[in-house]
């Protein structure tokens, strides 16, 4: 484990295209603004593997992905519903899971 004090898109740039398989980004989108929540997706993709699986939570009932990102994913809507009603914080409004397209 490392642990990074930072922003996560700048982060995310730094390590090699297609080298993360899996990201947990709880609820970090809900203190961003939508252009940096765009940004930061665009950043995870770059970094992402074919097939990566990303989740976020929010604490809001909606916090969809831009439209610039949805091309590129595959999301799985039944499957998070499922999880945020098992959810035992009752903290979250939302939950996506997603997987990155080939």
């Amino acid at each position: 484990m490392q642990v990074v004090n930072g922003w996560l898109g700048p982060y995310l740039d730094t390590l090699p295209a297609g080298s993360l398989n899996k990201f947990n980004l709880l609820d970090i989108f809900d203190w961003m603004s939508p252009a940096a929540f765009e940004s930061t997706l665009k950043s995870a993709l770059r970094a992402a593997a074919p097939g990566a699986t990303m989740i976020y939570r929010s604490g809001s009932y909606k916090l969809e992905v831009a439209p610039s990102i949805q091309q590129h994913v595959t999301q799985h809507p039944e499957l998070a519903r499922r999880l945020l009603a098992q959810d035992r914080s009752a903290t979250y409004g939302s939950f996506y899971v997603m997987t990155v397209n080939p």
